[in-house]
């Protein structure tokens, strides 16, 4: 005598997204929906209308959905085997029959070169918490420091064909200095154009308590206590959250260009 339903269901402006049901987000291989990470990548992107679409860490495939049209191409990558199930689920319940969900690693060591230089619009959301374990497959970092921030900017400048932009959310660690220069060390003599946008800067303690809301309330101060101590031992002062645009120009150059702009308030006390 009950129904039980076994995704959720979310209506974004005309699209019909499906995801896992928000009890389950402790889940190893959880997939999230919609929300407020995703809204905030897709609204710093000016995709190329026409133009071939990738979207490394696809999740449910929000990305594709949100900015590419129902006669572009779009390929969709995840680590993970249930978010391809997703984003093929939603593509067919959007009708857009041009999206290819992929199984696949975009932060291996090694980089796929079938994806250089083929796409217009390059979008990623890649799991970045600086958490102390990696539990959540869509989370947690999978790679030391600010590694998985690093790499996956890296990944998307070499997917850019030429005029080509590419668009990361991720966090960087600040371990004193100017707050945009680990991101222009990541990119420095790659040849295109670098966009920051700060979003927050965050104290090792706001960090752990931002992260560690959801823990049940007898366990949180614990656990934001661990959080807290770790990314001190790492040594870091601040933790950044942006959006990283990169751009390729149409003729080759050496230079590489950075333009920052902060639009974070001052850092969280803690």
């Amino acid at each position: 005598d009950r129904l039980e339903p076994r995704a959720r269901v979310d209506l974004v402006r005309d699209l019909v997204v499906a995801s896992d049901l928000r009890r389950h987000r402790h889940a190893p291989d959880f997939v999230v929906g919609p929300g407020p990470a995703s809204f905030t990548l897709a609204r710093h992107v000016r995709p190329h209308p026409g133009g071939r679409l990738l979207d490394l860490g696809s999740g449910s495939g929000i990305q594709g959905l949100l900015l590419a049209g129902p006669g572009d191409d779009v390929v969709a990558i995840d680590i993970s085997p249930r978010a391809v199930a997703f984003t093929r689920l939603n593509a067919d319940l959007n009708g857009r029959r041009r999206i290819r969900p992929v199984l696949g690693d975009f932060l291996a060591e090694a980089p796929d070169r079938a994806l250089d230089g083929r796409f217009q619009t390059v979008v990623a959301n890649p799991p970045f918490v600086l958490a102390p374990s990696h539990d959540l497959l869509y989370r947690d970092r999978p790679l030391p420091g600010d590694e998985v921030g690093a790499r996956t900017v890296e990944r998307v400048a070499r997917a850019l064909a030429p005029g080509g932009r590419g668009y990361v959310l991720c966090n960087w660690i600040d371990r004193g200095g100017e707050w945009s220069a680990p991101v222009r060390t990541w990119l420095r003599g790659s040849g295109v154009d670098v966009s920051i946008a700060r979003l927050a800067a965050l104290t090792p303690a706001a960090y752990a308590a931002t992260w560690t809301r959801d823990v049940e309330p007898d366990n949180r101060a614990t656990a934001a206590e661990r959080w807290r101590t770790l990314l001190v031992a790492e040594g870091i002062g601040l933790i950044h959250v942006g959006v990283i645009a990169v751009s390729r120009p149409r003729l080759p150059r050496l230079r590489t260009r950075f333009v920052a702009r902060d639009m974070a308030a001052s850092p969280s006390p803690g």
